[in-house]
């Protein structure tokens, strides 16, 4: 049977296959992330970066990945992360 989203948003562990809209699984990752589950969160955002580089969300999840790394401790993630971010969106406010 398929997972429902109420499970999967509970599940503490990256699941294999993450599919859905840039917005399902960035909610995702964003849940994650308020619950301080940082290591999915960032398999969430790099997920949204991966499948949908078009979105508007995509350049946000970068950053919230970056971010998520940051809250892990996995400061060169972090670092490697903000750099991507500036490298494919030079210029930006954010």
């Amino acid at each position: 049977s398929m997972p429902t989203l109420g499970s999967i948003m509970e599940s503490k562990s990256a699941p294999k296959e993450i599919t859905g809209t840039a917005e399902e699984i960035y909610k995702i990752g964003d849940s994650r992330m308020n619950t301080g589950n940082y290591k999915v969160a960032i398999a969430y955002f790099e997920e949204v970066d991966r499948q949908h580089p078009y979105s508007p969300l995509a350049r946000r999840a970068i950053v919230m990945a970056a971010y998520a790394h940051y809250k892990n401790g996995s400061f060169p993630e972090a670092i490697a992360g903000a750099k991507r971010y500036v490298t494919l969106h030079p210029g930006t406010k954010e």
